[in-house]
């Protein structure tokens, strides 16, 4: 039987948004927890997203309810956050119309209509050319229609990290800058883990890594089926403010952020561990978003980003058990939805282990984010 929480000491490796969520969810179960990040939190890919939390889009079918339920459980985390006094990370309601030129892009923005107006909170309406010249005279002259999409947020990655982190510490765990260097184990257990600050012992080891799992390999055999994936995106100002909604045009996004900036994305790049930004992509990136937007060609780039986001090799999350471990967990494989899958990966982890008086709270259904709610943006 396992103790109490309050008995257990946990280390967190990796201070991503997964790493820091988990740290967030332990801690205020009552873990004695313990966070490592060798260089800084939010430094990688966690801290240059463009912060999307709508689970209808770009989430494969398997991962739909577990997408659903990270949605909806986003709202708990923020209430939390709020009493911890760390809610200051940019939530607020995103519209979003995703556009068409043609006949050929018109099957797939009825598919996505048809997901927005099936009850779940979210809702959809179609725009024609005229519609669209109203809420943005700004539009490339060719786009033809659009779908509006309503019910989806979106955080400042890079700020939401933090605040789990802030989170994590104003309940007890320890922020460590650290590079683990080696892990101890005993009777398949992980006991202590070492860093290049100090040795540091651990009940529970929780391994956040991201794309970087040679070293779980190499310190705990265990084999992990996650691949780099690079996404480059351009943090730009328009002439004339940014816009209003956000705007997609197949694989090429505008999203407006915070302090007025525009976002375009992305990319997803096979390319190992390379975290260059390149010229091609930030000329491809650019050329892409003046098809929505001609004004982009006039804009000031204020940064070109480039990270590695963790990719599963199957598709899904891995949330849950190693192999051949009894106290060892692994929470990786978000990929491009990591910032709003990250909190249902670690509430699954602190269910997996016993954490909190009584049973676990259910997770909210994905209709609890309705535009009647309370409006998130204040939380």
């Amino acid at each position: 039987m396992h103790t109490q929480p309050d008995e257990r000491r946990v280390v967190v490796v990796g201070g991503g948004v997964v790493g820091c969520a988990a740290a967030f969810e332990l801690a205020r179960a009552g873990y004695d927890v313990t966070l490592l990040e060798r260089d800084a939190i939010a430094a990688h890919a966690s801290g240059k997203s463009a912060g999307n939390l709508n689970p209808l889009i770009g989430t494969s079918p398997p991962q739909l309810r577990f997408a659903r339920e990270a949605f909806a459980l986003h709202r708990e985390i923020a209430a939390a956050l709020q009493a911890a006094g760390c809610a200051d990370y940019g939530l607020a309601p995103v519209k979003r119309v995703h556009l068409g030129r043609e006949a050929a892009d018109r099957p797939e923005l009825e598919q996505l209509a048809a997901a927005c107006n099936a009850g779940n909170g979210f809702s959809s309406h179609w725009l024609d050319r005229a519609a669209l010249q109203r809420i943005e005279p700004r539009l490339a002259q060719d786009i033809a229609f659009g779908v509006l999409t309503e019910g989806s947020f979106s955080v400042s990655s890079a700020d939401f990290t933090r605040a789990l982190a802030r989170g994590a510490a104003r309940h007890g765990a320890k922020l460590v800058i650290a590079l683990v260097t080696g892990i101890v184990t005993r009777n398949d257990r992980a006991v202590i883990v070492e860093t290049n600050s100090g040795a540091i012992a651990c009940d529970e080891l929780v391994l956040a890594t991201g794309p970087w799992v040679a070293a779980t390999r190499d310190w705990l055999g265990i084999e992990i089926a996650v691949a780099p994936v690079k996404g480059q995106m351009l943090r730009l100002l328009l002439p004339g403010g940014a816009p209003e909604y956000d705007f997609t045009w197949q694989s090429t996004s505008l999203y407006k952020r915070q302090a007025e900036e525009v976002w375009a994305g992305g990319t997803l790049e096979h390319c190992g561990f390379d975290t260059t930004a390149t010229a091609e992509a930030r000329t491809a990136l650019l050329d892409r978003a003046a098809r929505i937007m001609p004004m982009v060609a006039q804009a000031q780039v204020l940064e070109h980003t480039a990270a590695l986001r963790p990719m599963s090799v199957a598709g899904g999350v891995l949330a849950g058990a190693a192999p051949g471990w009894k106290n060892v967990y692994l929470a990786n494989g978000g990929g491009a939805k990591g910032v709003l899958l990250s909190v249902a990966i670690a509430r699954q982890l602190r269910n997996l282990l016993h954490a909190g008086p009584g049973e676990p709270a259910p997770i909210p259904p994905p209709d609890a984010w309705s535009l009647d709610a309370a409006p998130l943006s204040r939380l």
